[in-house]
Parts: C-alpha cells; structure tokens; sequence
C-alpha cells in the first residue's frame, strides 16, 4: 500500500537518492533549497515505512507544473507514479488549474506513456545547455540596442511572447535567489528575450530568445548576477529561432533534452 504525506525537512536524503533516478547532469539541489523552496511544495510515497516517490509541483495562476516526478527503482511500474500524479491533479483542481504540465526525458518511454494516458500531450522539446562564460563572446553580435529590466513592469507581456504559464514570472519572484532579467528593444519597448534566473543552482530555467543574435546580450545581462566561483552558464532553452545552433558553435554543450507536455484538468 503506498501512502502520501507532505515532504519534511528531514526528507532531503530521501530526496537526493530519488534525485539520481532522474537522470538529470547536476547534483541534486541542495539541503537548504529542498528547505526553504521545495519541501513545502512536495508529497512524498511511502511504502513500509521507506520512501519510494517524491513530486514537487508549482500553481500559475490556471496552471499546475510538476516540476519533478520520480520514483524509486524498486517502486516503478507499481502504480506510484500514478498515485502521485492522481495525487497532484486533486491538489491542482482544488487551486483553480485548468491545465497541468511536466517535462521527462524522452527516453522515459514508461513516464511518457502514463502522462499520454493522462490526455497530456507534447507542445514542444526543450534542451539544457551549458556554455563557458568566456565563451559568450564568441557567440553572434545584435545590432539591436536593448534595454535590461528587472521589475516585473513587462511580466504579462513577456509571458505572451515566450509561451510562458501566465503567471509563471510572478511565482518566480517569490523564490529566494531568482533574478528575472527581461531585455526590450530600447527603441519600441517590445519584449525581445528573457531568462528566469537561479543563482544557488546556477541556472536560468527558462531561456528565451526571439532571434539567435539575442542570446548574447541576455547571457551579459545575466553575467553581474551569477556566482563569481560558476565558470558556466548553464540555461533551458525551448529553441524556436536558431540560437541552440548558434551557442554549441560558439562551445556550448547540450546537456540533457526533455519534452514539455500539457494536458487539460477535467
């Protein structure tokens, strides 16, 4: 019989050990994020009294994220992934979400085939990226002059432009170490490029552009926030204009590629 309770403090070992079945190019996040961000946002499946599953999931405004799924090798295929979804959907429904959606691996051919059966399909593949932060100069020049906002004065519009979760740049702001580094065309203030910034991991989530050009300038915008210790940029980016192309040519590495799926909350 699997159980859920709310994720603990104490919960973190558990949580890096089902950290690794992800799969994922990073260590696990560490024990103070877990604290202060995630935890309080997670379910943990028990079952004889050892944990077995963990989903940590975000409410945007009309929209549920599971941000992370995972289950224990010995608990696949046992329905705990399943309950741990039914679980979420409950918990989303009741916040006023219409929708859900989630990355995996598309590999994950087992997770890929539950979230199907769950009416989620994909809209688009995203990739995380890693790139020297010596080697942004390399990448192509804009001949557009941009501006750098950091308030939340062009979230909505931004959130349009990109395909973001309306809401999504909100929630954001609310999580310690986030720094949202919008750039606008400094003649037209039309939104132009965005990333959601996370100094502790070092990462920008969301990473987007509207031309291949724009990745440099955003990659300078967010430079004076990172770490001083962090050699690399590291960022996710759902490509829709070149610039994956253009940050390997300049040295980048892709890392790891997920597929983003969307589903409606019946």
């Amino acid at each position: 019989m699997t159980q859920l309770r709310p994720a603990r403090e104490a919960d973190y070992d558990d949580f890096a050990r089902l950290f690794a079945e992800l799969g994922a190019p990073d260590p696990p996040p560490t024990r103070d994020k877990w604290r202060d961000e995630m935890a309080p946002a997670s379910v943990m499946a028990v079952r004889d009294e050892r944990v077995v599953g963990c989903c940590y999931a975000q409410v945007f405004d009309d929209t549920g994220y599971v941000r992370i799924l995972v289950t224990d090798a010995s608990a696949r295929r046992t329905g705990v992934g399943r309950t741990l979804m039914a679980n979420a959907a409950t918990s989303f429904r009741a916040a006023g979400c219409t929708k859900w959606c989630l990355n995996v691996r598309p590999d994950n051919v087992p997770a890929v085939t539950l979230y199907r059966s769950l009416d989620m399909e994909v809209t688009h593949t995203r990739a995380a990226l890693a790139i020297d932060w010596a080697a942004v100069e390399r990448l192509p020049a804009s001949d557009r002059d941009t501006r750098v906002v950091l308030d939340a004065s062009f979230d909505a519009q931004t959130e349009a432009r990109f395909s973001l979760h309306r809401g999504q740049l909100g929630v954001a702001r609310t999580l310690p170490g986030r720094v949202i580094v919008t750039l606008l065309a400094a003649t037209s203030d039309e939104v132009v490029a965005v990333a959601v910034f996370d100094r502790s991991f070092p990462c920008a989530a969301e990473f987007r552009v509207a031309a291949p050009e724009l990745a440099r300038p955003l990659l300078q915008a967010i430079r004076p926030h990172a770490r001083p210790g962090d050699l690399q940029a590291k960022m996710v980016l759902f490509d829709r204009e070149g610039a994956e192309a253009a940050l390997v040519a300049a040295g980048g590495v892709v890392r790891m590629r997920t597929l983003h799926l969307v589903g409606p909350l019946g």
